[in-house]
């Protein structure tokens, strides 16, 4: 691994750098700028734009963030045991907890969430074209589930703020 390693840690640091703006960009993008800008608007211009929005953007933010959390997982591989118990270590095994936190809350519990109102709004059609239109409940319902898909996505941006930080301040240490 050492003969690698003057090749390997440049790449691993070239993707990790790259996929990683790529990640935090995009959810500071989404977080700051269009979610709020659609919810404005209201809910059904945010649930309309982020539906046609995701089937595109999501494999590329999956493949960034799995090219950031294991690019980075072999750079703690390359610099080794001893490398851990520095305060630099120390920081950036903080850091890329907290990205592997951000990838658990924004990718995988927000995907859960997102199919419970997808399954959700599919139960609510076939009422209504059983000549069931939803009621005050099932609108209730959808506004919790949005709320806290709008809750989960700040909580993922937060989250990984605290990743960035973390990584951006590890070098000098």
């Amino acid at each position: 691994m050492e003969s690698l390693n003057p090749i390997l840690m440049p790449l691993m640091k070239l993707t990790h750098l790259v996929s990683g703006v790529f990640w935090v960009g995009t959810i500071a993008f989404l977080t700051l700028v269009l979610e709020p800008h659609y919810r404005k608007q209201g809910r059904n211009v945010l649930r309309n734009q982020m539906t046609s929005i995701l089937p595109v953007m999501g494999p590329f933010l999956f493949g960034a963030t799995l090219l950031t959390i294991s690019s980075g997982t072999v750079m703690i591989f390359l610099l080794g045991k001893s490398w851990l118990a520095s305060p630099n270590g120390q920081v950036i095994i903080f850091g890329g907890s907290a990205a592997i936190l951000a990838f658990l809350v924004g990718d995988i519990w927000v995907r859960i969430e997102r199919n419970k109102l997808r399954d959700y709004g599919e139960q609510l059609a076939i009422m209504t074209l059983e000549g069931t239109p939803p009621g005050p409940e099932e609108s209730d319902r959808v506004k919790r589930l949005e709320d806290r898909l709008w809750f989960l996505g700040r909580l993922n941006f937060a989250i990984l703020l605290v990743a960035l930080s973390s990584m951006s301040i590890a070098r000098y240490l």
